[in-house]
C-alpha cells in the first residue's frame, strides 16, 4: 500500500513540474520519473544559489563607508552585512582548530573593512 501512494503521489508532483515549466526545457527532462531527481536535475541546471547575493553583498562591503554618520550606525550597517553574509558562508564545524583560526581571520578581515571606510576627514589615515 505504502509504494501505491509513493507512486501516485510522485506522479503527481512529475505531473505538477513538468506543467509548469518551459516545454523547450520539459523535452529534456521526460525521461525522469521519479519526482525528487527531476527536482534535483532543473535545480542543478537553473539555480543560481545565494552566489549572486554573497557578491552583491561583498561589493556593498568593499563600497561601505561612513559619510558621516555616527560611528555606531556605520558599524550597525557593515554588522548587518556581515551577518548576512555569515549565513550564507557558515564557518565549517570541526574538531580542530582551524574553525577558532578562520573565525579569527575573518574578524580581523571585518575590523579592516571598518576601519578603511571611516572618514578620513574625522579620523585621518588610519
Amino acid at each position: 500500500p505504502d509504494l501505491e501512494a509513493w507512486l501516485s503521489v510522485n506522479s503527481l508532483i512529475v505531473g505538477w513540474l513538468r506543467t509548469s515549466i518551459e516545454p523547450r526545457v520539459r523535452s529534456t527532462v521526460t525521461f525522469i520519473t521519479d519526482a525528487h531527481k527531476l527536482w534535483d536535475n532543473l535545480k542543478e541546471r537553473f539555480s543560481v544559489g545565494n552566489k549572486v547575493r554573497i557578491h552583491q553583498l561583498m561589493c556593498q562591503l568593499a563600497s561601505c563607508r561612513q559619510e558621516g554618520q555616527a560611528v555606531i550606525d556605520y558599524y550597525g550597517r557593515l554588522a548587518k552585512m556581515w551577518e548576512e553574509l555569515q549565513t550564507y558562508r557558515p564557518i565549517p564545524a570541526c574538531t580542530c582548530d582551524a574553525a577558532a583560526v578562520y573565525e579569527k581571520e575573518r574578524e580581523d578581515e571585518r575590523v579592516h573593512q571598518f576601519v578603511m571606510g571611516l572618514d578620513e576627514s574625522r579620523f585621518g589615515h588610519v
